[in-house]
């Protein structure tokens, strides 16, 4: 009896071992998968032993604080620390002057955030990209930067500027007042300007313009040969109509020029001139299909006309009648054939004619298309029948809408701007004074697609400091048909356009080795400045 129980015993313990340490309890499958996250060594195994331990790292852009590790126990993974890969920081992305950001993508400054920066009123962004992406190795792209807009100066020989240095910068918010210079001239348009903040004039600059009525002035009636017709009033009001005619003896090729208008006190008086014997013409000239309705003489004194006709069959295109001019009969008409009628119209795709469609149509009649929903004309709505043919029937198209049209740099469009342009609009942009607009103004909505738009390339002011740094001033000889501003005989300042050339000249006691390095060229808002050198320090090294 002792010996069965102590078997019994051993059986037993030999079964709780074996189910103790079986394979199937104790090893484990594949490693989970953790989000962000990735096994780092050779992992192909089925299954893995009690014990084994593997090690997660972390995809670029996720960070964690330890080693991400799990281990296989009781042939379950169990994760040793709690830990994830959580996403990387990229710290406070900077502010700039004058401008402010947001984030647009993610609620923290960490990896996949975006921020994106806007000028405040009044300035604008002079840098590539306004955004910043927080990628794995921080922040991308530099700081952007904000320039102050400026007004372009208002340049006009005629106004005066009474609040303001004429030739500062103006900037949002000055105010500027005019006048005229000369007394008897009256302002035209507003007499105050504002600087907006996307630097630009409230209004159009206004203009100074002669005042007053108008006198007939005795000795230029005279001097070219004309009189008042039907009156003798000498004085007339501004915009008012004066009605001359040749003396006797002589005439004025356009009689339409012989009545004219009083403008702003300025009478442009028209010229007659003495009458000259004129040439007579020979037989008319003769047009096919065609006959002269007189008989036909041998000679024409200038001024004699001829009527055509045409024979059956045949019309008459242009006028019948033609004049004998100076010895030079005018064209003679056309006789064609009389116009061929055409059948239906032609269909086209996803259009239908919007009048009852007819077996026969009569030479120069039309038709209508329209265009079914969704689809727009494209070509002219109306076709003609002409001389038995019809005219191409418009086509048409899928209206593919347009978002709002693209912006340029110191450019503007000249029309309010819309969410949305339906296919075949255009706009129209303009840039400020001085700057040069390379390509088309206009571009156009095709398909959904805008056109390639223009650009507005910079102009250059000369700078008194650089002038002075480098020994030089402006050229007075050089340099007159440029916009420029004088002071006492001098020129201080100019103005010009991209590509517009300027002369600088040495100042006394200075010179340069070659005077044509004395011209320079502005290039995009960038100007090279030569350099004159002291010749009395040249002297003493020689």
């Amino acid at each position: 009896m002792p010996r069965l129980i102590l078997l019994l015993v051993i059986v037993s313990f030999t079964t709780l071992c074996y189910a103790t340490i079986s394979p199937d309890k104790a090893n484990c499958t594949k490693p989970p998968k953790i989000e962000n996250a990735f096994l780092i060594g050779d992992m192909e195994e089925e299954t893995y032993p009690q014990g084994h331990k593997v090690i997660y790292g972390c995809h670029p852009g996720y960070l964690s604080f330890y080693k991400i590790q799990m281990l296989c126990l009781d042939g379950k993974w169990r994760m040793l620390r709690d830990l994830q890969c959580r996403k990387k920081p990229c710290g406070h992305p900077g502010d700039i002057p004058f401008g402010s950001f947001q984030l647009i993508n993610g609620d923290q400054f960490v990896f996949g955030a975006v921020v994106e920066y806007s000028c405040d009123d009044g300035y604008q962004m002079v840098t590539k990209h306004k955004t910043r992406i927080c990628s794995a190795s921080g922040w991308i792209n530099q700081l952007p930067q904000c320039e102050e807009r400026l007004c372009p100066p208002v340049r006009d020989d005629r106004l005066r500027v009474l609040s303001s240095v004429y030739d500062e910068e103006f900037t949002m918010g000055h105010v500027i007042n005019f006048a005229c210079k000369n007394p008897r001239h009256i302002l035209k348009g507003p007499h105050r300007l504002y600087c907006t903040a996307d630097g630009t004039w409230d209004r159009d600059p206004p203009t100074c313009e002669a005042s007053g009525s108008c006198t007939v002035q005795e000795n230029e009636v005279k001097r070219n040969n004309i009189q008042l017709k039907n009156n003798g009033i000498l004085h007339y009001e501004d915009k008012e109509e004066i009605q001359f005619e040749c003396v006797s003896g002589y005439e004025i090729s356009d009689l339409a020029k012989l009545i004219i208008q009083c403008n702003s006190g300025i009478l442009k008086y028209p010229i007659c001139q003495k009458k000259v014997h004129k040439i007579p013409c020979g037989r008319p000239p003769h047009t096919a299909h065609g006959e002269i309705i007189e008989t036909i003489k041998d000679s024409y004194s200038s001024g004699s006309t001829v009527t055509y006709k045409c024979l059956q069959t045949f019309k008459l295109q242009g006028r019948n009648t033609i004049k004998c001019q100076d010895g030079i009969w005018d064209e003679p008409p056309l006789c064609v054939v009389h116009k061929i009628p055409c059948g239906r119209p032609p269909h086209t795709a996803h259009g239908e004619i919007i009048e009852t469609i007819k077996d026969s149509y009569s030479s120069g009649s039309t038709v209508t298309y329209k265009c079914l929903q969704t689809f727009k004309h494209q070509g002219r709505k109306k076709i003609k029948c002409q001389n038995g043919i019809w005219d191409e029937p418009p086509l048409c198209v899928e209206d593919t809408p347009c978002g709002k049209p693209p912006h340029i740099l110191y450019g503007d469009i000249t029309t309010t701007i819309k969410d949305r342009y339906s296919s075949g609009s255009t706009v129209k942009y303009k840039c400020p004074q001085f700057y040069n607009l390379k390509g088309s103004g206009v571009i156009k909505c095709r398909k959904g697609i805008w056109t390639e738009p223009p650009l507005c390339l910079e102009p250059c002011t000369t700078s008194q400091k650089n002038m002075s740094e480098n020994n030089i001033t402006l050229s007075l000889n050089q340099n007159r048909n440029k916009e420029c501003d004088q002071k006492e005989q001098q020129i201080v300042k100019c103005y010009l356009k991209h590509n517009e050339t300027i002369w600088f000249a040495c100042l006394p006691g200075y010179k340069i080795s070659d005077p044509k390095e004395l011209k320079s060229k502005c290039d995009r808002g960038i100007l090279t400045y030569p350099r004159c050198f002291n010749r009395q320090l040249e002297r003493n090294t020689n």
